[in-house]
């Protein structure tokens, strides 16, 4: 029987056909990691603009885009700051409450609270009795 010297054709098709394969995975998982890290990033940012929404009452929380320097006033403010806040604009919108029950004694509603801007948006739970 004779030594085998070089690879077969049916081989090498294999070969790059894995090869190929395992790219192509790799670059799929590696857009789906991007994906998630460009939609941390939005969240990110508008998790600080988001916080003054949430100090106000639900009844206060509407679905129509507001500028945040109508919620957010403090005595100094610069120029620049006075029109970034105004340029600023969110949509904070709440469904409608679920009213739980804890310790068969307390009674509170969740009310679920999505706060968005542009293409982010962040998710946020208000508890009321």
């Amino acid at each position: 029987m004779p030594d085998k010297k070089a690879f077969t054709l049916m081989e090498v098709l294999i070969a790059i056909l894995l090869f190929f394969s395992a790219s192509f995975a790799l670059i799929k998982v590696q857009q789906s990691i991007m994906a998630h890290l460009q939609k941390a990033r939005k969240q990110s940012t508008l998790l600080p603009l988001a916080t003054p929404l949430l100090t106000l009452p639900v009844d206060a929380l509407r679905a129509k885009e507001e500028p945040l320097y109508r919620y957010v006033r403090f005595p100094k403010l610069r120029d620049d700051e006075i029109f970034f806040l105004k340029q600023t604009r969110l949509k904070a919108s709440r469904a409608k409450p679920k009213r739980e029950t804890l310790f068969e004694t307390l009674k509170y509603n969740v009310w679920p609270v999505t706060v968005t801007r542009k293409n982010a948006g962040i998710r946020f739970i208000r508890i009321t009795p």
